[in-house]
């Protein structure tokens, strides 16, 4: 069985790229639109992987990760970024400094995303 994703993110052409991607690649997938909502879906039915853009309204995604790793400990989180008010580098490395377990740099291609879902999916560890 497949480990089902939540995708956190505001902008909907982006949820639905990143949607369709993992469709086809066989995973299943929903989607909140803020931290707010993320927290609340997590809360009722957990997901084993949380794709989190890190910029959005009302709860942002460096607020959700920290609240996630309290609420929802099991679930990883792959933090997406196209920079918002720091350096892309910049916001992505916070990210993974307060706990997301992978990131992703916008634009990315679907088959750079597949992959990154299959490591966090399978436990592996980053190549590099």
């Amino acid at each position: 069985m497949k480990t089902r994703i939540l995708i956190v993110e505001d902008d909907e052409g982006v949820q639905e790229y990143v949607r369709n991607t993992l469709t086809g690649a066989g995973y299943e997938s929903e989607i909140a639109r803020d931290g707010e909502e993320a927290i609340a879906v997590m809360n009722k039915s957990p997901f084993g992987l949380v794709i989190l853009d890190l910029f959005m309204p009302k709860l942002g995604g460096f607020q959700t990760i920290a609240r996630l790793k309290q609420e929802c400990p099991t679930a990883k989180v792959l933090a997406i970024s196209g920079g918002g008010h720091y350096p892309i580098g910049d916001a992505l490395l916070v990210a993974k400094r307060i706990g997301a377990h992978g990131t992703l740099q916008k634009p990315f291609t679907p088959q750079q995303l597949v992959a990154e879902v299959t490591r966090l999916v399978s436990g592996k560890e980053p190549t590099a």
